[in-house]
């Protein structure tokens, strides 16, 4: 690619959208439902990527939250100068290279100073109860246990549905019969 890359922002129908058949990034109905209530919030500010031809590069989660929505448009950035083998390797590196972690303990207080300000943080895609929002929010973590000689769970040996994990590193919850 030259040394300043080629894009442009368009409105592009999504019918006329083509979803990368092999990508491998899995999109959740529940993370769905958190990127239509999402743009129901902030609106579409942040377009998909797309080539020439309307190929999908990155968004297909935004695409399919815009339709399940009913949008019948929405803004793409029109990425040029990508050869096929390089289009392809970047959906997969765009899936991964986003994911670094989160900063636990200076989300949980900015997640806390915007449900002060009265904005429902569930909207951002946090859970508030996993984020300990709560009443416990002053309460302060554990620091974490070096632990050694774990055995893997099988989730079949528990019938409670109500099972959950919590990260000894920031006190993060969940359950991963969900996840």
């Amino acid at each position: 690619m030259a040394e300043r890359e080629k894009i442009r922002l368009v409105w592009r129908k999504i019918d006329e959208l083509i979803p990368y058949e092999h990508n491998a990034k899995l999109h959740p109905a529940e993370q769905i439902d958190k990127l239509v209530r999402s743009f129901d919030e902030f609106g579409r500010i942040v377009p998909a990527g797309i080539d020439k031809a309307g190929n999908l590069i990155y968004g297909h989660g935004r695409i399919l939250a815009a339709r399940q929505r009913g949008d019948t448009e929405f803004p793409c950035i029109v990425i040029d100068g990508l050869s096929e083998t390089q289009r392809r390797a970047f959906v997969h590196a765009d899936n991964l290279l986003a994911e670094t972690g989160t900063d636990a303990e200076i989300l949980r207080a900015e997640m806390q100073a915007l449900q002060a300000a009265g904005f429902d943080v569930t909207i951002t895609g946090y859970d508030a109860e996993g984020l300990q929002l709560g009443e416990d929010v002053t309460e302060t973590q554990p620091p974490p246990q070096n632990v050694t000689n774990c055995d893997e769970l099988d989730l079949d040996d528990f019938s409670d549905e109500s099972f959950s994990c919590e990260c000894p590193r920031c006190g993060f919850r969940f359950n991963p019969r969900e996840a």
